[in-house]
């Protein structure tokens, strides 16, 4: 019912139908259109008026409750709707034309019959392939929570430097760029060592799972409802990890991730590498003896 008041209620349906009025008050003077429809009556045109704004009724109330059970059919609902409401036009025409002489009702049911099956068999695909993408994403992250050596990694680096605060980024030169200036003189004490190597595991696996999103292989929503919080810590717990290893000018490591979370509440690195400014950050440790030693140092 609401959206029949809406459509009773909404301006644009009483400018097209005073626009229909007066394209056909204006056009049936015309001797070109006299010509062609000149047999057409007024009360004709008026019972076709009606039939179309009735079509219309029916397809947009079919169209929002079906829209509201199955969500993941709104893009193509809406050329199905035109496709109804064009099948509509021509069903009408058809009829009012059969005579004793001519009968179209053989091609009124095969017309209306193709086009209820051919829209009936795209909504069933895209519900069964929707059905299937949650079955798939279930399936993914059920595997993450059975998957021990995942939880046995994840489980060291959380032990190693908490999951609130940035590793350091000398830390992470360490790992990824050990010739860079800043630490080519330092290593990392050793019980850091392994959990250090253990984030790119770590990392690998949310990109792999965030490029199944952003693929449409996975159901966004149901990621975005178990792993919101969690791929949104990962840019905080791994700032300087994701920020380094993107500093090949290519800009496309853990790119899926990044990606991800612009869609969803934004993405600091990204607005850093399209000149934003940078955040202030909490790092892990105070002071870079507490996980550096010197390279000579026994």
């Amino acid at each position: 019912m609401k959206c029949i008041k809406n459509f009773f209620t909404c301006v644009n349906t009483y400018i097209s139908a005073l626009l229909f009025v007066m394209i056909i008050s204006l056009t049936r003077d015309i001797p070109f259109y006299q010509s062609k429809f000149g047999s057409i009556s007024l009360s004709t045109i008026t019972h076709f008026s009606i039939f179309f704004f009735i079509s219309v009724i029916v397809v947009i109330i079919s169209r929002n409750k079906l829209k509201a059970i199955y969500p993941e059919t709104e893009k193509g609902l809406n050329l199905i709707s035109i496709i109804m409401i064009f099948t509509q036009v021509i069903v009408y025409v058809l009829y009012v034309n059969s005579s004793k002489d001519v009968d179209y009702q053989s091609t009124i049911a095969l017309l209306v019959s193709s086009v209820l099956v051919g829209s009936g068999w795209w909504v069933q695909a895209v519900i069964s392939k929707n059905a299937t993408r949650k079955a798939h994403t279930i399936n993914t992250l059920m595997t993450q929570r059975n998957s021990d050596l995942f939880y046995k990694n994840n489980k060291e680096i959380s032990d190693a430097f908490g999951v609130t605060k940035t590793i350091n980024e000398k830390l992470v030169r360490t790992i990824l760029t050990p010739n860079h200036a800043d630490v080519k003189d330092s290593v990392l004490k050793k019980k850091y060592i392994s959990p250090a190597n253990k984030i790119r595991y770590v990392l690998n696996y949310y990109e792999f799972i965030c490029a199944g999103v952003n693929n449409g292989d996975l159901d966004k929503d149901l990621i975005k409802e178990c792993l919101d919080g969690i791929v949104k810590q990962l840019e905080v717990r791994f700032f300087y990890f994701i920020k380094i290893a993107r500093e090949d000018g290519m800009k496309t490591e853990f790119n899926n991730i990044l990606i991800l979370l612009k869609s969803w509440s934004g993405s600091t690195i990204l607005n850093i590498e399209s000149g934003g400014q940078a955040v202030a950050i909490n790092q892990v440790f105070e002071k870079d003896s507490d996980f550096l030693k010197d390279k000579n140092a026994k």
